[in-house]
């Protein structure tokens, strides 16, 4: 796993067009619950090779209502980390970004605005790495971890988590293991 802060990014267009022997690159909304509220983002999967797993990155949106683009709509829409995951793909990496609570199509559910704090939406973020991790065409041993702002942050906190549990159980993105 790596760690990275990016505080901006260069778009680059993603071809779909697969040439023969991979698979074409796909993008699909993925959804995952945390706190009892589902969070929803795109998972973008570079065209690869058939029957070979990619490296992934998990992109982490700063703070403030920002959203999974690094949006604060209507009046701040620079689409920070939607340039990021376009480079990213340039590289062959995939990328989940997300709506963090509040934005775009993830609501609060029960929780307080008020009292959301930095940790809930670094346990977010931990749920949406484990979603990451498990998605088909990802390689599990390959996930970085990436944040924009205070998202850099809460980025520097999951895979802190994720380093803890790796060292202490090496199948636990498998098993589910419950001792860590």
């Amino acid at each position: 796993m790596s760690l990275g802060l990016f505080p901006a990014a260069v778009l680059v267009a993603s071809g779909t067009t697969a040439a023969a022997g991979t698979v074409a690159a796909t993008d699909r909304e993925v959804q995952f619950g945390s706190d009892g509220v589902t969070a929803y983002g795109p998972l973008h999967v570079p065209a690869h090779r058939v029957g070979t797993r990619v490296p992934a990155a998990l992109v982490i949106p700063g703070s403030g209502p920002t959203n999974r683009d690094g949006d604060e709509p209507p009046t701040v829409t620079p689409g920070t980390l939607k340039l990021l995951a376009h480079a990213l793909d340039q590289d062959g990496v995939a990328t989940l970004r997300f709506d963090k609570y509040g934005t775009g199509r993830t609501r609060l559910g029960g929780l307080d605005p008020a009292t959301l704090e930095l940790l809930a939406f670094t346990r977010q973020a931990l749920v949406a790495e484990q979603t990451l991790a498990k998605q088909p065409e990802v390689d599990r041993d390959d996930v970085s971890i990436v944040g924009h702002s205070e998202g850099g942050l809460r980025a520097m906190l999951v895979a802190r988590h994720v380093r803890v549990k790796t060292s202490c159980c090496s199948h636990h993105r498998t098993s589910g293991c419950s001792t860590c």
